[in-house]
């Protein structure tokens, strides 16, 4: 599985110029690629403990606003919950600085760079979203058409 990671990231890379590569993680064998669609980071990990046939996806939304704290993650708690349709794609708050993250699965067996490539733009969208007004005006997309990005990648 760790060559269709490197081939899909070398695919990813020439469809979208994403100017990724895959490091080495040395602590548990597991390969990462860092990379920017649409002017977003994104992190995608392959791992061989915790998701041996699989990738997952990690994009940082940015930090929850302190004046709003409250209201901005109860709406993220709604998102979340619409989300959870795909049965892939999740919201969190990372620990270390509290930043929202965004993450999804992929499995590596049926994954294309370009069903990647469409998920990882509708991220991007949902982060920059995010980052105009923390999902509060309901601006966040129905579960029907968080399916639709997803369904090609599990």
């Amino acid at each position: 599985m760790q060559e269709q990671f490197r081939r899909l990231i070398e695919d990813l890379d020439q469809l979208a110029d994403c100017e990724a590569s895959v490091d080495d993680m040395a602590f548990d064998e597991s390969l990462s690629a860092a990379l920017t669609v649409d002017q977003v980071e994104f992190l995608l990990v392959h791992s061989q403990q915790q998701h041996p046939t699989g990738l997952a996806v990690y994009c940082r939304f940015g930090p929850v606003p302190s004046d709003d704290a409250v209201r901005v993650l109860y709406r993220l708690l709604e998102v979340n919950l619409a989300l959870s349709a795909s049965g892939t794609a999740t919201l969190g708050i990372e620990s270390e600085n509290r930043d929202v993250v965004y993450s999804f699965k992929a499995s590596l067996a049926s994954v294309t760079a370009s069903a990647l490539l469409q998920a990882l733009r509708y991220v991007a969208e949902q982060a920059q979203q995010w980052r105009m007004g923390y999902f509060l005006d309901h601006n966040a997309p129905p579960h029907t058409s968080m399916e639709a990005h997803f369904s090609t990648l599990v």
